[in-house]
């Protein structure tokens, strides 16, 4: 600027005595979510991620939150604004110095435990204008109301108690909406992170390699807090592999050129669209969840709590279009407070009832019947997840002990919780699918029975050979001496099974019911010399005219003889194959090829597999 007389222009300068010597600290900072004023998309995500250098003279104190004095200038080599400070004062984040009084409480009880009209709460709480979600709504009361850590049922051991959620579905249907609410555009509450801007850095932490210094993520930065990710399924898949352990130990991890952790017990809400909307191009809204990034890997899902669809079809037209303004039943300043006080509670603050642990022993028992290892939506920990939500019921209705210094979980909060999750699994259809999956991967003794009666050797050497991983048919036939085409044929027979999947991805793997098929034979072979199919021969002349194979044939026993000689005399128009008690390599009779025999037709010649298939010409 111009200075003096205003005639010349001089630039501003900082300068130090060289005599002098003195300590000095990089700090990198960014503005807190809650000090942001927009109502812009855009101007938000341009001031969260905006991190500014500060040079601090002195040590200062660690902390996460701080009021920082500071001149400001720019830096002549990279023109960037920088802040020059040497005073600091640490600050704790607001739920942990926050003061409730007697009087609190009874605010607290009037509108959340003694509520009539609780139902009037979950509809217009959140987002007011988003009408027909209360359910989805109560999944973020939960959220928000579920404390960071609690004691399990037998006060044994420690527990995460925060809850994390997933809001998978349509675009347009509130997700989004009520992500702005609760945070930046309403209550404050909570840090909203993009998914199309963020990444592992924006979530867990990036090293600045000039000065080697960490610079955290949201999630260690919001520990004991709550984070909003809008837009989930942006994250790569290398960023879930990463997410996946800090989830597992609620912990941010960095062993790279410089090394340290933090704590990140969070809550999560995260909202996600599947990779082919809409939701209702799914039969089961499960699958829709399961074919997104976030969740390619079934076992990411034990590390959530709750899950909701979003679809159109949900909530009419006609309600959207005629939905008016509705007042927020509980006031912002008592509700955000209300939350504020639930973040402050340790886990000596909970207790359960005995009728409560009883009931969470008992639907636990009940829920067993959803455990799945393929699809673990409800999994072996289910018994913990139904108690972060009973303990979140009991202080979302503000369920306090007399002396107002325990949170009392009863009996009721816990069938609110099993009814939520029941309620869950009806929406995103996990009953039915799971029911499907069951069909689809268990092996009653009459199906093996089956399969033991009409698979050949071929086949179940197929499978043998999946087991170590997938293969496409090129691979497969290399290794068993058949065609493409043959490998593909067979292909058929065990995908009508549900013995493999097939894809052009990775050509063909092996199913847990194809697992289990081949346990339950334990490398047996399937009985030699069946008779497994019979056919039209395609002329008299072709089925006539057979050649001695390259290997004298081994003679079937006399029962099994018995059977082939029946099978002529009562099918004289049709041509008998029967499988060889041992495949062997040689020539076939059929095509001359030099390759796995397999089969022995009624005139005692042996053929491939290939030539069996293109004689019969059956699909299985």
């Amino acid at each position: 600027g111009k200075c003096g007389d205003g005639k010349e222009k001089h630039e501003p300068e900082v300068s130090f005595s060289y005599g002098e010597c003195f300590d000095y600290s990089i700090l990198f900072v960014r503005e807190l979510p809650e000090n942001i004023e927009t109502f812009s998309d855009e101007e938000y995500k341009s001031l969260t991620s905006k991190v500014w250098r500060v040079y601090y003279i002195g040590i200062p104190k660690c902390s996460k939150r701080a009021e920082i004095e500071a001149i400001v200038f720019k830096d002549p080599k990279t023109n960037k604004i920088e802040f020059l400070s040497k005073e600091i004062q640490p600050l704790e984040d607001e739920f942990e110095n926050i003061k409730i009084t007697k009087e609190d409480h009874l605010e607290f009880i009037k509108y959340f435990r003694d509520n009539q009209n609780f139902d009037l709460v979950l509809e217009n709480q959140i987002a007011p204008h988003i009408v027909g979600r209360s359910f989805e709504k109560l999944s973020m009361l939960l959220t928000l109301h579920s404390p960071y850590e609690i004691f399990d049922i037998f006060n044994s051991r420690k527990i995460r108690g925060c809850i994390r959620t997933i809001w998978v579905g349509d675009t347009k249907t509130g997700k989004s909406e009520m992500a702005k609410d609760v945070t930046y555009m309403h209550y404050k509450i909570g840090d909203l992170v993009f998914g199309e801007t963020t990444s592992r850095t924006g979530l867990a932490y990036t090293i600045d390699p000039d000065n080697k210094t960490i610079i955290w993520g949201a999630l260690p930065l919001n520990d004991k807090k709550c984070v909003i990710i809008d837009g989930f399924h942006y994250l790569s898949q290398e960023d879930m592999m990463q997410l996946r352990e800090i989830l597992e130990q609620q912990r941010v991890k960095v062993s790279r050129s410089v090394s340290d952790e933090r704590l990140a017990r969070v809550r999560i809400v995260a909202t996600l669209n599947p990779n082919h909307p809409p939701m209702k191009n799914y039969y089961y809204k499960m699958k829709a969840l399961m074919d997104t990034r976030a969740f390619f890997n079934p076992v990411d899902l034990t590390r959530w709590d709750i899950f909701i669809p979003f679809c159109t079809e949900d909530v009419s037209g006609e309600l959207i279009a005629t939905a008016k303004p509705k007042e927020r039943p509980i006031p912002d300043e008592i509700f955000r407070k209300h939350v504020l006080w639930v973040w402050s509670l340790k886990p000596e603050n909970i207790r359960y009832s005995e009728n409560a642990k009883e009931k969470i022993i008992e639907f636990s028992k009940e829920m067993f019947e959803w455990v799945s290892s393929s699809y673990p939506l409800i999994h072996s920990g289910i018994r913990d997840v139904l108690t972060r939500i009973s303990v979140a019921f009991a202080c979302l209705r503000h369920s306090i002990s007399e002396d107002l210094k325990f949170v009392e979980v009863k009996e009721e909060h816990v069938k609110m919780a099993r009814d939520f999750i029941e309620e869950m699994i009806r929406r995103i259809d996990y009953d039915a699918f799971i029911y499907r999956v069951r069909d689809l991967t268990e092996l009653s003794e009459e199906e093996f029975q089956e399969l033991k009666l009409n698979l050949r050797e071929t086949e179940i050497r197929i499978l043998k050979e999946l087991v170590d991983g997938p293969k496409n048919s090129n691979k497969l036939g290399a290794i068993l001496g058949l065609s493409d085409r043959a490998v593909r044929d067979h292909f058929r027979i065990l995908r009508k099974y549900n013995l493999i999947e097939t894809s052009q991805g990775f050509g063909a793997k092996i199913t847990i019911k194809g697992i289990t098929f081949l346990k339950k034979i334990e490398g047996g072979s399937i009985r030699s010399y069946e008779v497994v199919k019979s056919c039209e021969p395609k002329n008299e002349k072709i089925t006539s005219q057979r050649f001695t194979t390259s290997q004298p044939s081994p003679q079937p026993p006399s029962l099994e003889k018995e059977k082939l000689e029946y099978g002529v005399k009562n099918n004289p128009n049709r041509a008998i194959f029967l499988r060889l008690p041992e495949a062997y390599r040689g020539k076939c009779s059929y095509c001359g090829r030099d390759c796995f025999i397999e089969w022995i037709d009624a005139k005692g010649n042996h053929l491939c597999d290939k030539c069996r298939w293109e004689e019969n010409e059956f699909d299985n």
